[in-house]
């Protein structure tokens, strides 16, 4: 009678009670693993959403023509708002302000900015001699502010009236055109060498005219 317990249909051994038991807990555990994997799919999405940081920006949707009298005269884009993310703008070739390499580009100019503010009235009011390293660091300072203007005139800004990020190049130019553009690029413009180029220039005309009419 100890092998045996009694259930409502009749009597079952301990042994197969046992062996029920184990399955139901495996069915339990097996259970329990697929309710969790099922809430992890579906929270996948809302935790990717929250690490990709959309935003709201600003692009050119498709190109509509106008025509008149039978033919093209030009094409007009569509604009459209979107939601998008970092990646979506480098697939555009457009950089966002929000990159992080983006960020880390800015700290690098600013960084040059302040030295050039600093090293060149220093180098100017001292009269020191230029060297090879200095000449060397020139370079690498104006060749940088170069690339800063190219990498500006694709960086996406933020437009706070409407609260998006403008991606469209033409307006992107525009914007910069208006603000900094021409701040960023008298400052890299070698404007004293071409000064200097042209004056000598015009020296060299004058000596080579005064030297043909004295052999003449």
């Amino acid at each position: 009678a100890s092998d045996f317990v009694m259930l409502r249909n009749g009597k079952i051994s301990k042994r197969e009670l046992f062996v029920d038991s184990k399955l139901v807990n495996a069915q339990s555990i097996r259970f329990n693993a697929e309710e969790h994997t099922k809430k992890n799919l579906n929270d996948a999405p809302r935790r990717s959403a929250v690490k990709r940081k959309t935003m709201k920006t600003r692009k050119s949707r498709a190109m509509s023509r106008v025509s008149g009298v039978g033919i093209d005269l030009w094409a007009v884009a569509e604009v459209e708002e979107v939601d998008e993310t970092i990646m979506d703008l480098l697939k555009r070739g457009i950089i966002s302000p929000n990159l992080p390499l983006k960020l880390k580009w800015d700290c690098f100019v600013g960084f040059l900015i302040v030295f050039s503010v600093i090293s060149i009235p220093y180098w100017l009011g001292f009269d020191v001699p230029i060297t090879p390293t200095m000449s060397a660091i020139d370079k690498i300072t104006n060749t940088a502010f170069w690339i800063d203007i190219l990498v500006t005139f694709r960086s996406a800004y933020e437009d706070f009236e409407s609260d998006v990020m403008v991606t469209i190049p033409r307006e992107i130019a525009w914007h910069y055109f208006k603000t900094w553009f021409f701040i960023d690029f008298f400052s890299v413009f070698p404007v004293a060498e071409v000064v200097e180029f042209i004056v000598l220039s015009n020296t060299d005309a004058d000596q080579l005219i005064d030297l043909t009419n004295s052999t003449t």
